[in-house]
């Protein structure tokens, strides 16, 4: 069982108490500190690039067999590294399918995620 400094410091009657409770950890009931001095001064540069989606033609078909969704109805990204569904489309990542979706959606889904100005790929 862990005390926290509060409870050691609110519940003791005694700084004997308080000392005991807290078998050996350091009171950190008279620290003071601003919260800008924890928090970062500069924000650090994204390092993170996604590169060209693994996404193949192989694979759509793949799925197809396995009945996540139909043939001919979806395509893979055409060298974009950053998606760019057209009129239309959606970008969706592989694991969703892992994860239990399905094509064709109820046809509420579109309608909720338009009310919320969400993407479907911004549901991860």
């Amino acid at each position: 069982m862990k005390i926290t400094a509060k409870e050691v410091t609110e519940g003791a009657t005694s700084s004997e108490e308080a000392e005991h409770l807290s078998e050996g950890e350091e009171s950190l009931s008279n620290v003071d500190a601003d919260p800008s001095e924890l928090m970062k001064k500069e924000k650090p540069a994204p390092t993170l690039r996604f590169g060209p989606s693994l996404m193949s033609a192989a694979l759509i078909k793949s799925y197809v067999e396995r009945g996540y969704f139909s043939a001919g109805v979806r395509r893979p990204p055409q060298g974009e590294e950053t998606p760019d569904p057209q009129d239309g489309e959606c970008v969706v990542f592989r694991d969703f399918f892992v994860a239990g979706l399905r094509f064709p959606l109820d046809p509420k889904v579109p309608e909720i995620l338009a009310r919320f100005k969400v993407k479907i790929h911004q549901l991860t």
